[in-house]
């Protein structure tokens, strides 16, 4: 929303991918940032948490796994890592 109280373009593409705002954006981002590079895998990771199949991968695995996959950075690169 503006400072008039109107939609913004982004606010627009955003209700159209009918997605949590935040995976939205990442989403949005993506097509924006070498979409030839990044797509896939930003749609894959978006899909999993959306789906909630990233919660299910990391509860089922095992310390070990964890440990070999695990990325510092953050879980979602975990999670890129275990799929």
């Amino acid at each position: 929303i503006d400072d008039h109280a109107e939609i913004t373009e982004l606010g627009r593409q955003l209700v159209k991918l009918r997605l949590p705002t935040r995976l939205g954006k990442v989403l949005l981002e993506a097509l924006h940032t070498k979409p030839e590079v990044v797509l896939g895998p930003v749609v894959d990771l978006v899909a999993s948490i959306a789906s909630g199949m990233a919660t299910q991968v990391l509860m089922a695995c095992t310390q070990d796994t964890l440990a070999t996959f695990a990325c510092r950075e953050g879980d979602h690169l975990t999670l890129c890592n275990l799929t």
